[in-house]
């Protein structure tokens, strides 16, 4: 069943060895969502940072309302306060929000090195919400010549202004991107030059489950999933 107050990774499950250096970043985003009977007029989460993340290089990318960031050591906390955060039965667009960060892994991971990471969701005074754990596996190269998955990071995801789209660890250049509906309609076209960065504005599009497509200048083409809420 489907769980509105989860943890994920832009880059999935498993990367390859080769496709992550020491300056890359992990993108992780928690969602969360007031599934009770009342607004929630505040919503903390709470995540603490295993041993294998550098905690100093924790960036903030994107929140889906005000909120406050403080770390201490490795345990980071988002409030919100006063979101009056709608309930589900009530307005179930609204009743949703997340935050999107990026963090570095310290020196020395290794082929099959698992990094798990989970938070905690506080909506008012009520216990925590734990979140799944994601763990990230690094797995052998598979290849020494690959566009791929790994080499494709969309984030915010879900989005509700913007999606960043950036290649990592390839010479690819992006060509063009096309956004499609569930029904594989083409919505959006957005032609690029010689860039392995893009910015998508997706404000204009409905809350829903799109595809992107994206091609390179060699014409080769990767397709993705993301939300926009």
């Amino acid at each position: 069943s489907y769980d509105p107050n989860d943890k994920t990774e832009a880059r999935g499950e498993n990367i390859e060895i080769g496709q992550f250096t020491q300056d890359d970043y992990l993108f992780y985003t928690i969602r969360f969502q007031n599934s009770g009977t009342a607004n929630a007029q505040t919503v903390r989460i709470e995540d603490m940072l295993e041993s294998e993340f550098d905690f100093a290089s924790i960036r903030m990318i994107v929140a889906s309302h005000e909120y406050t960031m403080e770390r201490v050591n490795n345990k980071v906390v988002w409030t919100f306060n006063e979101i009056d955060l709608p309930y589900e039965s009530q307005n179930e667009p609204a009743s949703h929000g997340y935050v999107t960060f990026k963090i570095k892994l310290n020196p020395g991971f290794a082929v099959g090195d698992v990094i798990e990471n989970t938070a905690e969701i506080y909506f008012d005074f009520n216990p925590a919400i734990i979140t799944n754990t994601f763990q990230t596996t690094f797995i052998p190269n598979l290849s020494t010549e690959s566009f791929d998955v790994n080499n494709v990071v969309i984030y915010p995801n879900p989005a509700k202004e913007v999606v960043q789209i950036t290649l990592q660890n390839s010479t690819e250049t992006m060509a063009k991107v096309v956004i499609y509906d569930i029904i594989g309609k083409a919505i959006k076209t957005i032609s690029l030059s010689n860039t392995q960065q893009a910015t998508i504005n997706v404000n204009d599009l409905s809350t829903g489950v799109y595809m992107i497509e994206i091609t390179t200048d060699s014409n080769l083409k990767q397709i993705r999933k993301f939300i926009v809420n």
